[in-house]
């Protein structure tokens, strides 16, 4: 990455900081989420920031927008301390710029209309627009920003995940411009981003990251949080530790280790970072004849030709490809959730089924769950309680003569939040309350408590922290080895590697690799999937 922080690194030039926090400390009630917190951040660097949901992260986000005022501590612009509490919008002032998880987008609108809003509430002469105009001025400032093929016209629901976190990114600092023009903002930014990968898949991310890399070289300082350290460590050039509240360390990206920085989040090593294959057992072996879930000519209309499949009793199977390639599709046609035409039939415990005809309702019959990518708006209603989130299967087995037995809910639900460590253990909180972690245990808890013959998995441990995501591993294995099988579908090949036994990359409607034991890592993963448009593999069990 040549960026200029790189560069006045390498020659042994110290750049002052853009940004300087010294001494931030915040707390609630009893609750200290910061204690005495360091961090700066310098023009053109990309900082990540990592910890564990309930680190710090999100509060010192907040602190900086001015939505908390610190209990103590500074906070420095070009070494002059800016004005506490701050006022409302003053971060505009101060050149920074915000994106978060969700976007903040108005999904019926255009590109151009979310891009160019602050444009319009902020004029102050004329109430016309001249649409032409701003269409050019949009197109240009995507342009600039090297994403010419998003469309000023195009309206943002129908955009491609990363095409509305590119909107999103640019709009922010398309803002920060408009407050420079009207004598706002001073030259430098910082741009914070907070988990913008989270509903990404790989390639998408390394599409973001390009346009990240540029936006740094322009001088802007970058604050990227995320959970996924292999991106933090691909783009950064310095990451920042946060643990209980404090700084656990800042260090140069070239100078650390993954698991050095695992071990500095975790405060610990990883319980577990054996890759599946090294723990093959009989139960995760295929056995020839000896299916759970068999698949017959199963076709998805554009996306996969025809496949024969077997899983059998205990094993833990990986679906992965390049996107576009519709391997994840495959799950929402076993749910009889398949946006496209489905043919074929599956077999699961002697009972068979026309896929054509396949419905939720019956493949929970069948005995499969599924847990979908967006968990957001699929796999949970964010403005319930976790108890009716948890209830939502079940409900039925909850009535008492004429009605529900909320005493029973709420049983259930506690009971529940202990077994999955949910947190807080407040069955009557809303789900939307919740870090990204604990709502995925809410999802999976829903699904498990039924005992699922199949289990669906579709990117499971998507904007989750390292904690968490360990735990949701072993829940994972301990569902399949209860007799059951999982099906992952995913584009993180070091989850692939920790979870699967076998692994089937799909690409140009095939199979173009069937990886198991231990050919199942993630870098043979990863060449397999840059193969699999060129690649066609025709094994019978496959």
């Amino acid at each position: 990455m040549e960026l200029s922080m790189t560069e006045r690194s390498e020659s042994g030039a110290t750049p002052p900081p853009y940004v300087r926090l010294s001494g931030i400390t915040k707390a609630f009630g009893g609750v200290q989420a910061l204690d005495g917190v360091d961090v700066d951040f310098a023009d053109g660097e990309i900082h990540g920031l990592l910890g564990e949901n309930g680190s710090g992260k999100s509060t010192l986000i907040k602190v900086l927008a001015g939505f908390h005022t610190p209990d103590e501590g500074e906070i420095f612009v070009r070494g002059e301390p800016v004005d506490l509490p701050m006022k409302p919008g003053a971060y505009r002032d101060l050149g920074f710029a915000f994106v978060h998880q969700d976007l903040g987008l108005v999904q019926s609108l255009s590109v151009l209309e979310n891009v160019r809003m602050e444009r319009f509430a902020a004029a102050r002469r004329s109430m016309h627009i001249s649409w032409r105009s701003q269409e050019r001025i949009t197109t240009e400032l995507f342009e600039r920003f090297r994403a010419p093929w998003i469309s000023a016209r195009a309206t943002v629901a129908d955009l491609r995940p990363i095409d509305r976190a590119l909107v999103a990114i640019i709009r922010a600092l398309s803002n920060l411009e408009l407050r420079e023009e009207d004598g706002g903002a001073k030259p430098g930014n910082l741009l914070v981003l907070d988990e913008p990968t989270a509903f990404l898949s790989r390639a998408e991310a390394d599409q973001m990251f390009a346009t990240l890399r540029h936006i740094a070289a322009g001088g802007t300082s970058v604050l990227f949080v995320s959970h996924k350290l292999h991106e933090v460590i691909d783009l950064t050039h310095r990451i920042t530790v946060l643990r209980d509240g404090r700084v656990v360390g800042t260090r140069l990206t070239r100078d650390v280790a993954e698991k050095d920085l695992t071990r500095m989040v975790l405060g610990r090593d990883q319980i577990s970072t054996t890759p599946a294959q090294a723990e093959v057992s009989t139960a995760a072996t295929p056995t020839a004849g000896k299916p759970l879930l068999s698949l017959r000519k199963l076709r998805i209309s554009g996306r996969l030709d025809q496949m024969d499949l077997e899983v059998p009793d205990g094993q833990i199977l990986g679906l992965t490809g390049l996107e576009g390639s519709g391997f994840e599709e495959m799950l929402y046609a076993l749910f009889g959730l398949c946006t496209r035409p489905v043919s074929g039939s599956v077999l699961l415990a002697g009972e068979t089924e026309k896929l054509a005809r396949l419905t939720p309702e019956r493949a929970m019959g069948l005995g499969i769950a599924l847990v979908p990518g967006d968990r957001q708006t699929q796999g949970c209603i964010p403005s319930l309680a976790v108890r009716e989130n948890l209830a939502a299967p079940v409900f039925d087995t909850f009535w008492s003569g004429t009605h529900m037995s909320w005493r029973r809910i709420n049983a259930a639900a506690r009971k529940l939040t202990e077994q999955f460590d949910i947190r807080p253990r407040e069955v009557e909180r809303e789900v939307a309350t919740l870090s990204g972690g604990n709502q995925q245990k809410v999802v999976l808890a829903k699904w498990l408590q039924i005992r699922p013959r199949v289990l669906l998995l579709h990117e499971p441990t998507q904007g989750v922290d390292i904690g968490a995501r360990e735990q949701i591993f072993a829940f994972i294995r301990a569902a399949t080895r209860e007799g059951k099988c999982t099906v992952v579908a995913s584009t993180d090949y070091e989850q692939l590697e920790q979870l699967c036994t076998r692994v089937l990359v799909i690409g140009d409607g095939h199979v173009t690799a069937d990886l198991r034991d231990r050919e199942v890592n993630k870098d043979r993963i990863a060449e397999e999937c840059l193969l699999s448009q060129r690649t066609v593999i025709t094994r019978s069990e496959a």
